[in-house]
């Protein structure tokens, strides 16, 4: 049995030779957190780790809905996108730009870039911002994150 601090200390070349691979890791005085086989499998982890506190649980679940709410909502925007304005939009542009697939390629998916950042706009909003700022993981004022292109705030809020 070996053990790597992290998953990225097991390259294939040291799943050879067990023993070897265990004394190196502690003469580099690593920590073990992953454990793997002799045949270089995962096995359990032997970290420890304390149990979450509920606020830490409830900003994740919120953070977990959010993301969940944004997959649906993008894919349901998407589907009607395809199916009811995909069509109309396709006649309307090779009437507009007269047979040039390219430009209609371009029309078509400027249109759906715009429309899915309008709609995840919202909830990008209240997840990297709001959602922080209640449970006190940013104190970035609202500018700010406008002025350096924060994680927290899409480039499409700062410029409306």
């Amino acid at each position: 049995m070996v053990v790597f601090a992290t998953k990225s200390l097991a390259p294939a070349w040291c799943r050879a030779n067990a023993k070897r691979k265990q004394r190196v890791l502690w003469s580099f005085g690593l920590s073990s957190i992953v454990t793997l086989s002799n045949k270089g499998n995962i096995m359990a982890s032997e970290l420890q780790l304390e149990p979450a506190s509920p606020e830490t649980k409830r900003y994740s679940r919120q953070k977990i809905a959010i993301a969940l709410t944004g997959t649906i909502l993008g894919l349901v925007v998407l589907a009607i996108m395809a199916f009811g304005v995909g069509p109309v939009l396709g006649r309307y542009s090779s009437e507009w730009f007269d047979g040039n697939d390219w430009l209609r390629l371009f029309v078509s998916a400027a249109a759906l870039g715009l429309v899915m950042e309008v709609i995840s706009l919202p909830l990008s909003f209240y997840s990297g911002y709001v959602l922080e700022h209640r449970y006190h993981l940013s104190n970035q004022t609202l500018t700010a994150g406008c002025g350096n292109g924060s994680r927290a705030m899409p480039s499409a809020a700062c410029s409306a």
